[in-house]
């Protein structure tokens, strides 16, 4: 069963908790390694090995999506693309800051949600998206409800992943690991969308 639609005053709460998140902050230049504590070397580190373990689950689920038979198939590709932005919420999550400043994927939609064609409260279910509720909302019938939806779902759902990937970056505390995560992340968006628009929804 769906979550209850979140009352008003939660609903502030998470727009507050969110703008972290969504919106660039004024500060200063992030440090090289040569300036950094023995801490936040090993916390880079520790990072960057996880951030390669999950690029190597992401780029498993992007060679799926560009199966032939997945491409033939708007539900099974939206599939793909459900599991990439989960896999991406629970990384993220786990992030030291991002746990600190108690980001969840409910955060992350409450805040900004003027930015989605479809994605709310409705396609979530136990904190991650539910591949379920996607299927009972668009797919009927194993056919999208309209022509343009699989587009318009794929570009939400690219959204969340790319705000997400965005966090991760800022997760490093040297700028050239920063610099090299954002390269990496930016590089598999690109690929994604353009996997991602080869799939027959008709």
């Amino acid at each position: 069963m769906a979550e209850t639609t979140l009352r008003s005053a939660d609903q502030a709460a998470l727009i507050k908790q969110a703008d972290t998140f969504l919106h660039d902050e004024p500060s200063a230049q992030p440090p090289t390694a040569a300036a950094l504590s023995s801490l936040e070397l090993q916390q880079d580190t520790a990072l960057e090995y996880d951030s390669m373990v999950l690029m190597s689950k992401l780029e498993q689920l992007a060679v799926r999506l560009n199966d032939k038979m997945v491409q033939a198939s708007a539900s099974l590709s939206l599939e793909c693309l459900v599991n990439i932005a989960n896999h991406l919420v629970e990384f993220t999550e786990k992030l030291p800051m991002a746990a600190a400043k108690r980001f969840s994927l409910d955060v992350l939609l409450t805040r900004d949600r003027a930015n989605y064609v479809h994605l709310g409260s409705s396609h979530v279910r136990n904190r991650r998206f539910s591949f379920d509720a996607f299927a009972e909302l668009h797919i009927p019938q194993g056919v999208m409800r309209h022509p343009h939806t699989f587009q318009q779902l794929t570009q939400d759902l690219l959204r969340v992943s790319k705000v997400c990937l965005n966090i991760c970056v800022k997760g490093f505390h040297a700028s050239d690991m920063r610099q090299q995560w954002r390269t990496v992340y930016s590089g598999f968006l690109v690929h994604l969308a353009k996997t991602a628009k080869s799939v027959q929804t008709n």
